[in-house]
């Protein structure tokens, strides 16, 4: 029924719960980020996640606002890696694997990533993904916002998606929302657990999934360059073939 949300984000606590993870819920908070933030320094384990129904100071990459009514996925997983720091990019991609893989398990074959942190389908973005690192405290938090129920408002629309349209999953297939958060969840986690335990990123699975706009605009270390997205190496950095054949990758910047 319009208006009435059919999502449950303390139900999807309970499953996740009920499967052995440290997950805690409330219904609304500043933001999932700084709650895990805040549960790490406090001594939280790893793999601990934090869910809420709503946010009211989302955010995204390069402190864009990400809009969080109710009705949507909004949660984190807190790392204390033990990985070597320079492998901890590649936990974006470990995430967004997983993610995209949910995803396409749930109907939706056309399902992509766009690097680094994006889900989208067909072409439409349905989720971001945000991974916030700090050395000191010895702790990494990925974050996850997904359009569940709907998506933001036309006016939002590049504020939030840099420029791409919006998707939600309501519209793509007919899921029960609790059951497919969950699972989202719980193999976001596994992903993320698997990966600090030392399992490499998958390169060839994630540049199956990549999505290919075409030729792309990118901005790195100061200097904008374009070319073609051909996949990513093992640090997650993505490969990009310049016009006159060279090789370029890309760690960090637009896309």
């Amino acid at each position: 029924m319009k208006g009435v949300c059919r999502m449950d984000a303390a139900k999807v606590c309970e499953i996740l719960r009920s499967g052995g993870v440290d997950a805690r819920f409330a219904a609304v908070v500043e933001s999932t980020q700084d709650e895990c933030i805040r549960a790490g320094r406090g001594g939280a384990p790893s793999g601990s996640l934090v869910l809420a129904s709503s946010q009211v100071a989302g955010r995204g990459r390069m402190g864009r606002r990400w809009l969080s009514p109710a009705g949507g996925l909004y949660a984190s997983i807190m790392l204390r890696p033990a990985l070597r720091q320079e492998l901890w990019s590649a936990l974006t991609l470990h995430a967004g694997l997983a993610v995209v893989s949910a995803v396409r398990a749930a109907g939706v074959a056309d399902a992509r990533l766009k690097w680094p942190n994006d889900c989208l389908a067909g072409g439409r973005k349905l989720c971001g993904i945000l991974a916030e690192s700090f050395p000191g405290d010895g702790i990494v938090v990925i974050g996850l916002g997904m359009n569940i129920e709907s998506a933001p408002d036309v006016g939002s629309v590049e504020c939030l998606h840099h420029g791409l349209p919006s998707a939600f999953l309501d519209g793509l297939v007919d899921v029960d929302h609790d059951v497919f958060c969950a699972d989202l969840l719980f193999r976001m986690r596994s992903a993320l657990l698997r990966a600090d335990f030392g399992l490499p990123l998958d390169t060839r699975a994630i540049s199956e999934m990549l999505w290919d706009g075409g030729t792309i605009n990118a901005c790195c270390d100061g200097s904008e360059f374009s070319g073609r997205a051909t996949g990513v190496d093992p640090l997650g950095r993505l490969i990009v073939l310049l016009p006159d054949g060279s090789v370029r990758h890309v760690s960090t910047g637009e896309v």
